[in-house]
């Protein structure tokens, strides 16, 4: 006897996209109210700066040889962070947590409502060719409007969420989001060494204005336990070339 396997399929689009971002959905936690409006002591909740120098020493005092890591380039431009709220697009910050989404919104690539009805935050980084960090600068609109609609993004972090580095990517690729090009370590942390020989060939990442390549502990459990010192990721590493 032959036996058929019929697979079910959602009853409607609700139940459809429940199904998709099931995992980010479980994964995501309350916004705090009045985030945005916070000392600005308390601030780099949002922008933490990067180890530096040495990646073979932060390996040695951080982490096990076996630790997963994510790779990625260290693109040069501005990162800002986009919140939606129930999947709608209500507010856009500068890195200071300026205001800016009256300029958001003349970004025509930036989604201006997600597929779930979920208050999301999510870091992008705004960039074009020539490496000009402009959505900071204090230019008038009117002068700014033909360059900003010639930036790219790439979206690269879920603010909100318990989910591991690889599977933020996979879930922002899901929402509709274009996501930096992504690499990792498959078994041990000395694979960074071949990595790093390629982005220095310019054999990955050089279709991205970049300064460097950025090494992310995958694990967010990892992450929480090494934590952060004085407003610096201990986590997570910056490798440039001098």
């Amino acid at each position: 006897m032959i036996y058929k396997y019929k697979q079910s399929s959602p009853q409607n689009i609700d139940d459809f996209e429940d199904s998709i971002f099931k995992h980010l959905t479980r994964n995501l936690y309350r916004i705090r109210e009045g985030i945005f409006s916070q000392s600005s002591s308390k601030k780099q909740f949002f922008i933490y700066s990067l180890n530096s120098g040495n990646h073979e020493d932060w390996i040695l005092n951080n982490l096990l040889p076996n630790t997963k890591l994510i790779i990625q380039p260290k693109i040069i431009g501005s990162c800002i962070t986009l919140f939606y709220r129930d999947g709608i697009l209500f507010k856009g910050f500068n890195k200071n947590l300026k205001d800016i989404t009256e300029k958001i919104y003349l970004i025509k690539f930036i989604p201006k409502a997600l597929q779930i009805k979920k208050d999301i935050l999510i870091r992008v980084m705004l960039f074009n060719q020539d490496g000009d960090r402009i959505i900071n600068q204090k230019d008038s609109m009117n002068k700014k409007l033909d360059t900003i609609n010639q930036l790219d993004f790439c979206a690269f972090q879920i603010i909100n969420s318990n989910l591991n580095e690889f599977s933020q990517i996979h879930q922002l690729r899901l929402l509709g989001f274009k996501t930096p090009k992504t690499e990792a370590t498959k078994s041990h942390t000395s694979e960074v060494g071949i990595y790093k020989d390629l982005w220095m060939r310019k054999k990955i990442f050089s279709n991205y204005p970049n300064e460097g390549m950025i090494l992310k502990v995958n694990s967010i459990k990892l992450q929480k336990q090494l934590g952060e010192s004085n407003g610096v990721l201990n986590w997570a590493f910056v490798i440039k070339s001098n």
